[in-house]
């Protein structure tokens, strides 16, 4: 993928305010508790079908907002990953990264939520849909929240009561690629990060360079191929991935974050641990580094719209 296709990816992040109306009990990691009262509420306010028991069984599924944000079919003509039923989502939630165990009746709190691609231009509905879910309830008590704004990165295109939104910032990545680039960076994880290689999880003292930009190539060549019109055959896989190999880790602190949620559709808790903590890489970062500064905004790893897989670069 050639840095000028960067262009073509498209990013909108928006950041909804809100002040409890009652104690909201939270678990010290929230990003599962608001994925599920988000997903719960867009469901309720989205869904015009009443009769069909999955976004598969309805005939609106192909022009439904819901269904392709949440249960994105994947397209009929794809030919990667069909063997999937469904492909990435283009979103991710940033909960509230603090720890504390409740959220006070009167407190202000932050759900931030990154639209990739097609997605971009669902901004009202992700509006409308925060307001619905703060009436709706969030965690096991369903306590109520009022929305008072919602901002983009630059100003407030959302205040309840508006009868319209005002326009909103899209992101496109320019072309990154820069002279005097650092031979050192360190990759700080902000938010668990659960990598699989081999059928396996990734566990801290096995992570290297190519392991995670692996990871996130693949995750960027799906979300530049389905939701920003992006051809995966503009990437050299091989070439590129054999290239990763040559950088070098220099320090390793990462940790495992141990954490599950509780799957409604399983019915069961579900393991959802990943990596926390800071590891330095050196050597020649220049040809990845498009894919590094693009995944800032878009997490790697598993279960990326909770949250998970978020992480900071530090050039060192």
């Amino acid at each position: 993928m050639e840095a000028k296709v960067f262009n073509n990816f498209k990013v909108c992040e928006i950041t909804a305010s809100f002040c409890a109306e009652e104690d909201i009990p939270l678990p010290v990691y929230k990003g599962a508790t608001f994925r599920g009262a988000f997903g719960y509420a867009f469901k309720k306010a989205i869904c015009v079908s009443r009769f069909t028991k999955s976004c598969s069984e309805c005939i609106l599924r192909r022009g439904c907002v819901y269904s392709y944000v949440f249960e994105t079919p994947l397209p009929e003509n794809a030919l990667i990953m069909r063997k999937y039923e469904k492909i990435p989502h283009p979103f991710i939630l940033r909960p509230p990264l603090d720890d504390r165990p409740a959220i006070k009746k009167g407190e202000e709190f932050n759900l931030g939520a990154v639209l990739i691609g097609k997605a971009v231009e669902y901004v009202p509905y992700f509006a409308f849909v925060m307001e619905a879910m703060g009436e709706m309830g969030l965690g096991a008590k369903k306590a109520k929240a009022r929305l008072t704004e919602v901002r983009d990165t630059s100003k407030v295109i959302y205040r309840p009561g508006y009868t319209d939104i005002n326009v909103w910032d899209v992101l496109s990545m320019p072309d990154v690629l820069a002279e005097g680039l650092p031979m050192e960076i360190g990759i700080d994880f902000i938010t668990p990060a659960r990598l699989v290689k081999d059928h396996k999880i990734v566990r801290p003292n096995s992570l290297d360079f190519q392991t995670l930009f692996r990871t996130l190539l693949r995750r960027v060549a799906l979300l530049g191929q389905f939701h920003c019109g992006i051809p995966a055959d503009s990437i050299d896989f091989k070439g590129i991935i054999d290239m990763s190999a040559s950088i070098e880790t220099v320090e390793n602190k990462l940790y495992w974050y141990d954490w599950s949620r509780y799957s409604t559709r399983q019915k069961a808790r579900m393991p959802a641990g990943g990596l926390k903590g800071r590891i330095i890489f050196k050597g020649n970062i220049k040809p990845f580094w498009p894919y590094l500064a693009l995944g800032q905004r878009l997490n790697v790893g598993k279960n990326t719209s909770f949250g998970l897989g978020q992480y900071k670069i530090t050039s060192l």
